[in-house]
């Protein structure tokens, strides 16, 4: 009988610590992958920042350079066609750019389909 319970308390002795550095060891891994979590998305919010920003940019200059370029189709407009008033030179020109705009409107994209539409009732 005093061999068995020195067996179970040898038993005890040796397990717990053993579940116990099981424990830690996993605790310790969760908090890791919390901390690298936490990295990753600052990088991939700077990453975005970035991006947001460089597009924001080249909007802009992109919207510059297209409005020089519609002034000098007016000018052009004008130096070919003298007699054509000037203001009838920018209502050509804005001509361009509302027609392509309503063709874009009109035209269906990727819409998403009405899910109402596939229902099949059996």
């Amino acid at each position: 009988m005093n061999m068995l319970k020195n067996i179970k308390e040898e038993a005890n002795t040796v397990i717990f610590p053993l579940l116990g550095g099981i424990v830690d060891d996993a605790q310790a891994l969760i908090h890791q992958e919390i901390a690298l979590a936490k990295i990753e998305a600052k990088q991939e919010i700077a990453r975005i920042q970035t991006t947001i920003v460089s597009l924001i940019i080249g909007s802009g200059l992109s919207l510059l350079g297209c409005f020089f370029l519609c002034f000098g189709l007016v000018q052009l407009i004008r130096v070919s066609l003298p007699n054509l008033p000037f203001w009838l030179s920018y209502c050509l020109v804005a001509l361009i750019p509302g027609i392509l705009g309503v063709v874009l409107l009109l035209v269906p994209g990727s819409k998403p389909k009405d899910q109402a539409d596939n229902t099949t009732f059996d």
